[in-house]
Protein backbone atom coordinates (compact mmCIF):
# COMPACT_ATOMS: atom_id res chain seq x y z
CA UNK A 1 0.00 0.00 0.00
CA UNK A 2 2.35 2.67 -1.09
CA UNK A 3 -0.01 5.31 -1.27
CA UNK A 4 -1.64 4.95 2.00
CA UNK A 5 -0.88 7.22 4.73
CA UNK A 6 -0.36 5.98 8.46
CA UNK A 7 -3.76 7.39 9.25
CA UNK A 8 -5.83 5.81 6.77
CA UNK A 9 -3.95 3.04 7.36
CA UNK A 10 -5.05 2.97 11.06
CA UNK A 11 -8.53 4.25 10.39
CA UNK A 12 -8.96 1.11 7.79
CA UNK A 13 -7.40 -1.35 10.88
CA UNK A 14 -10.68 0.15 12.95
CA UNK A 15 -12.54 -0.53 10.69
CA UNK A 16 -11.70 -4.05 9.97
CA UNK A 17 -11.57 -4.99 13.57
CA UNK A 18 -15.26 -3.42 13.95
CA UNK A 19 -16.08 -5.92 11.29
CA UNK A 20 -14.51 -8.64 13.01
CA UNK A 21 -15.78 -8.20 16.27
CA UNK A 22 -19.81 -8.01 14.77
CA UNK A 23 -18.68 -11.56 12.99
CA UNK A 24 -17.80 -13.37 15.95
CA UNK A 25 -19.01 -14.03 19.95
CA UNK A 26 -15.36 -15.07 20.90
CA UNK A 27 -13.89 -11.35 20.12
CA UNK A 28 -13.53 -7.75 21.97
CA UNK A 29 -11.11 -5.36 22.25
CA UNK A 30 -10.89 -1.38 22.58
CA UNK A 31 -7.92 0.98 21.39
CA UNK A 32 -6.29 4.22 22.60
CA UNK A 33 -5.21 6.84 20.45
CA UNK A 34 -7.23 9.08 17.56
CA UNK A 35 -6.86 7.39 15.06
CA UNK A 36 -5.96 3.88 16.80
CA UNK A 37 -2.36 2.98 17.71
CA UNK A 38 -2.86 0.87 20.20
CA UNK A 39 -5.62 -2.02 21.06
CA UNK A 40 -6.03 -4.60 23.94
CA UNK A 41 -7.92 -8.22 22.35
CA UNK A 42 -10.01 -10.18 24.67
CA UNK A 43 -10.67 -13.34 23.63
CA UNK A 44 -13.24 -15.65 25.12
CA UNK A 45 -12.40 -19.34 24.89
CA UNK A 46 -10.15 -22.54 25.99
CA UNK A 47 -7.00 -22.41 26.54
CA UNK A 48 -4.52 -24.14 28.99
CA UNK A 49 -2.22 -22.48 32.05
CA UNK A 50 -0.35 -23.54 34.70
CA UNK A 51 -2.13 -23.58 37.82
CA UNK A 52 -0.90 -20.57 39.94
CA UNK A 53 -1.03 -22.82 43.26
CA UNK A 54 0.91 -25.38 41.87
CA UNK A 55 2.70 -24.56 38.73
CA UNK A 56 3.77 -28.63 38.31
CA UNK A 57 0.31 -29.01 36.76
CA UNK A 58 -2.71 -27.22 34.51
CA UNK A 59 -5.60 -25.79 34.44
CA UNK A 60 -8.51 -24.71 31.38
CA UNK A 61 -8.39 -20.75 30.97
CA UNK A 62 -11.41 -19.08 29.35
CA UNK A 63 -10.60 -15.79 29.16
CA UNK A 64 -7.20 -14.17 27.62
CA UNK A 65 -6.23 -10.31 27.07
CA UNK A 66 -3.84 -9.71 24.61
CA UNK A 67 -1.96 -6.40 24.05
CA UNK A 68 -0.76 -5.12 20.01
CA UNK A 69 0.93 -1.82 19.51
CA UNK A 70 1.14 -0.46 15.85
CA UNK A 71 4.76 1.68 15.69
CA UNK A 72 5.58 4.79 14.81
CA UNK A 73 6.50 3.26 11.15
CA UNK A 74 3.40 1.04 11.17
CA UNK A 75 3.05 -0.52 8.71
CA UNK A 76 6.28 -0.78 7.09
CA UNK A 77 6.87 -2.54 11.12
CA UNK A 78 4.92 -5.27 12.07
CA UNK A 79 2.96 -4.39 15.48
CA UNK A 80 4.44 -5.66 18.83
CA UNK A 81 2.39 -8.63 20.76
CA UNK A 82 2.18 -9.27 23.88
CA UNK A 83 0.04 -11.65 25.89
CA UNK A 84 -1.32 -10.35 29.47
CA UNK A 85 -2.91 -13.29 30.79
CA UNK A 86 -1.44 -16.03 32.09
CA UNK A 87 -1.11 -19.31 28.89
CA UNK A 88 1.04 -21.82 28.32
CA UNK A 89 1.98 -22.20 24.41
CA UNK A 90 5.17 -23.07 23.10
CA UNK A 91 5.22 -20.15 20.56
CA UNK A 92 4.50 -17.66 23.60
CA UNK A 93 7.60 -16.56 25.99
CA UNK A 94 7.35 -16.37 29.41
CA UNK A 95 7.16 -12.89 29.59
CA UNK A 96 4.45 -13.11 27.03
CA UNK A 97 6.06 -11.77 23.88
CA UNK A 98 4.78 -12.72 20.60
CA UNK A 99 6.53 -12.82 17.10
CA UNK A 100 4.43 -13.10 14.32
CA UNK A 101 7.23 -15.36 12.76
CA UNK A 102 6.70 -17.07 15.31
CA UNK A 103 3.68 -18.01 14.58
CA UNK A 104 3.58 -18.39 10.76
CA UNK A 105 3.17 -15.40 9.58
CA UNK A 106 5.62 -13.51 8.35
CA UNK A 107 5.51 -10.00 7.91
CA UNK A 108 3.72 -7.91 4.72
CA UNK A 109 2.60 -4.66 4.99
CA UNK A 110 -0.81 -5.93 3.40
CA UNK A 111 -1.36 -8.27 6.53
CA UNK A 112 -4.41 -6.68 8.48
CA UNK A 113 -5.14 -6.89 12.40
CA UNK A 114 -7.97 -8.93 11.75
CA UNK A 115 -6.24 -11.79 9.67
CA UNK A 116 -3.79 -11.53 12.61
CA UNK A 117 -6.34 -11.91 15.79
CA UNK A 118 -7.58 -15.34 13.64
CA UNK A 119 -4.11 -16.28 14.24
CA UNK A 120 -3.77 -15.08 17.85
CA UNK A 121 -6.72 -17.25 18.26
CA UNK A 122 -5.49 -20.40 16.47
CA UNK A 123 -2.63 -20.29 19.14
CA UNK A 124 -4.95 -19.65 21.78
CA UNK A 125 -6.58 -23.17 21.67
CA UNK A 126 -3.74 -24.89 20.43
CA UNK A 127 -4.47 -24.90 16.66
CA UNK A 128 -1.75 -23.49 15.36
CA UNK A 129 1.77 -24.79 16.41
CA UNK A 130 5.28 -23.94 15.31
CA UNK A 131 7.91 -26.46 16.23
CA UNK A 132 10.30 -24.57 15.06
CA UNK A 133 10.39 -21.67 17.36
CA UNK A 134 9.73 -22.76 20.86
CA UNK A 135 9.92 -20.24 23.42
CA UNK A 136 8.24 -22.73 26.05
CA UNK A 137 9.60 -26.02 26.63
CA UNK A 138 7.23 -27.43 28.68
CA UNK A 139 4.16 -26.36 26.45
CA UNK A 140 5.74 -28.29 23.65
CA UNK A 141 6.22 -31.22 25.97
CA UNK A 142 2.49 -31.14 26.70
CA UNK A 143 1.76 -30.85 22.80
CA UNK A 144 3.70 -33.92 21.77
CA UNK A 145 1.73 -35.58 24.26
CA UNK A 146 -1.42 -35.49 23.07
CA UNK A 147 -3.28 -38.12 25.10
CA UNK A 148 -3.06 -35.58 28.46
CA UNK A 149 -5.35 -33.10 26.86
CA UNK A 150 -7.66 -33.34 23.42
CA UNK A 151 -6.38 -30.74 20.71
CA UNK A 152 -7.70 -27.77 20.23
CA UNK A 153 -8.91 -26.51 23.54
CA UNK A 154 -11.90 -24.64 21.67
CA UNK A 155 -13.28 -26.29 18.40
CA UNK A 156 -14.55 -22.69 17.15
CA UNK A 157 -13.33 -20.73 15.09
CA UNK A 158 -12.63 -17.09 15.59
CA UNK A 159 -15.34 -15.52 13.01
CA UNK A 160 -19.22 -16.64 12.57
CA UNK A 161 -19.98 -18.10 15.95
CA UNK A 162 -22.73 -17.78 17.61
CA UNK A 163 -23.87 -15.78 21.19
CA UNK A 164 -25.18 -19.21 21.83
CA UNK A 165 -22.59 -21.67 22.20
CA UNK A 166 -19.96 -18.93 23.49
CA UNK A 167 -18.63 -19.53 27.55
CA UNK A 168 -20.01 -16.92 29.71
CA UNK A 169 -18.39 -13.74 29.62
CA UNK A 170 -17.23 -12.91 33.18
CA UNK A 171 -15.69 -10.29 34.57
CA UNK A 172 -12.33 -11.92 36.16
CA UNK A 173 -9.58 -11.79 33.67
CA UNK A 174 -8.07 -15.24 34.54
CA UNK A 175 -11.27 -17.10 34.68
CA UNK A 176 -10.75 -20.75 34.82
CA UNK A 177 -13.49 -22.98 33.15
CA UNK A 178 -15.30 -25.34 35.98
CA UNK A 179 -14.15 -28.66 33.49
CA UNK A 180 -10.86 -29.21 35.01
CA UNK A 181 -8.43 -30.85 32.82
CA UNK A 182 -9.16 -35.00 33.58
CA UNK A 183 -5.74 -35.91 34.97
CA UNK A 184 -3.36 -33.24 36.07
CA UNK A 185 0.24 -33.47 33.93
CA UNK A 186 2.86 -32.77 36.17
CA UNK A 187 6.13 -32.01 34.40
CA UNK A 188 9.78 -33.34 36.13
CA UNK A 189 12.87 -31.35 35.91
CA UNK A 190 14.83 -31.46 33.41
CA UNK A 191 12.26 -32.20 30.99
CA UNK A 192 12.34 -35.16 28.23
CA UNK A 193 11.94 -33.20 25.02
CA UNK A 194 10.76 -35.29 22.15
CA UNK A 195 11.38 -33.08 18.83
CA UNK A 196 8.94 -34.13 16.20
CA UNK A 197 9.66 -34.30 12.47
CA UNK A 198 6.90 -32.34 11.43
CA UNK A 199 7.66 -28.43 11.98
CA UNK A 200 4.28 -26.73 11.68
CA UNK A 201 1.01 -28.47 13.25
CA UNK A 202 -2.78 -26.98 12.38
CA UNK A 203 -4.88 -29.39 14.28
CA UNK A 204 -8.21 -29.84 13.07
CA UNK A 205 -9.92 -28.82 9.72
CA UNK A 206 -8.27 -26.11 8.18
Amino acid sequence: MPSETRCERLAAELHAMRAIQQDSSILDFHWTGTPPDQYTLTFYGRSIRRRADSPGELEFVQRHEVEIRLPARYPAQPPDIRWLTPILHPNISFSGLVSLSDIGLGWDPDLGLDLICERLWDVARYQFINSTRIHNPAAFELVVRPRHIRLPTDARPLRGVSPERCPPRVANPLAVSDDPIDAPIRFTSPLRHHWPRRRLYYIGPT
